[in-house]
């Protein structure tokens, strides 16, 4: 061969002189075993009627009869496997907003040969603090924050109004909707946004985006045929200093979703407070004109560390005025 290692073999009465430079294999007469170098690729050869036996690790090399040169391995040590292809998992280490616990979803073990997993743009924990990342389709990706919060690039999360809304929409689901890494939901997901953002931008100062969370079957509504249709979860951002009204929102989603609006459907209020926003021994959640604020119940007092939950007196102590009396 015309690269690595080489071996010249002669008749069986003629020892073989090795090359000068590279790894070496000196031939013996057909009754003495070849000894192989101590480093580098090897390769046993043995007398023609004798079959050769592989080392225990590394490249293995087949001998043919004395008369046929020898075919040296590949230079790979023999010291080293080959090694297996790594993908990078899916998603690192997020803080759940509801539940405020670590969790990891990675690939338990190492994908099939041949197989590779899709590129995730959370691989490398783009998200800061409290906010947890979310992949979408192209590798574009959301930061979410806890209930009444939004995320604002080089500012994290921040209190913001939050309009919560589920929408009823006469559009035909797909089972790849729920794929939020899907083209299915992303072009689902900007016409959406699209249609609402629209109406939105001239209402109030203040206004950020709206965000679809999510795409489902709608089995809630009675439709007039046997399609299925799309239930969107959706989030409409403002500004925390807007002045924005429930009202205001009311009357502007009444121009984009109805049965002759661009999204035709209809849609239905969610407040904040469905979800654990506020921690329930403690406080009480609020939701008004999209602000969300978790007020202390009696015989507690607001926390210096966090808004979400209010903290007892010491023993001996109770709340009164804002303070720990005795």
């Amino acid at each position: 061969p015309t690269s690595g290692p080489t071996t010249d073999t002669t008749p069986a009465s003629t020892p073989t002189k090795p090359p000068t430079s590279g790894p070496t294999t000196d031939t013996t007469p057909a009754s003495t075993p070849t000894k192989p170098p101590t480093s580098g690729p090897t390769t046993d050869t043995t007398p023609a009627s004798t079959p050769t036996k592989p080392p225990t690790s590394g490249p293995t090399t087949d001998t043919t009869p004395a008369s046929t040169p020898t075919k040296p391995p590949s230079p790979t040590p023999a010291s080293t496997a080959t090694p297996q292809t790594e993908t990078p998992p899916t998603k690192g280490p997020s803080l759940s907003p509801n539940t405020e616990s670590f969790s990891t979803q990675a690939p338990s073990t190492a994908p099939e040969q041949g197989t590779t997993a899709p590129p995730s743009a959370c691989a490398s924990n783009p998200c800061p603090g409290e906010s947890t990342c979310e992949d979408r389709a192209d590798l574009i990706y959301l930061c979410l924050c806890l209930a009444g919060e939004f995320h604002y690039k080089d500012r994290g999360c921040e209190k913001s109004k939050v309009f919560f809304r589920l929408l009823f929409l006469e559009i035909p689901y797909n089972d790849k909707m729920a794929d939020k890494t899907s083209q299915t939901f992303n072009e689902t997901a900007n016409t959406i946004t699209y249609e609402i953002d629209k109406q939105f931008r001239g209402v109030a100062k203040g206004y950020v985006r709206v965000l679809v969370l999510e795409l489902r079957k709608n089995m809630t509504t009675t439709v007039r045929s046997d399609t299925i249709n799309v239930e969107a979860s959706i989030e409409i951002i403002y500004e925390a200093t807007s002045d924005i009204t429930e009202e205001n929102v009311r009357e502007t989603m009444e121009k984009v979703v109805c049965e002759t609006c661009p999204l035709a459907g209809s849609f239905q209020v969610k407040s904040a407070c469905d979800s654990t926003a506020c921690e329930e021994t403690s406080s009480d959640c609020r939701h008004k004109d999209g602000l969300l604020t978790c007020e202390c119940k009696h015989g507690y007092l607001t926390s210096n560390y966090t808004e979400r939950l209010c903290v007892a007196c010491p023993a001996g102590k109770k709340a009164e005025d804002g303070t720990c009396k005795s």
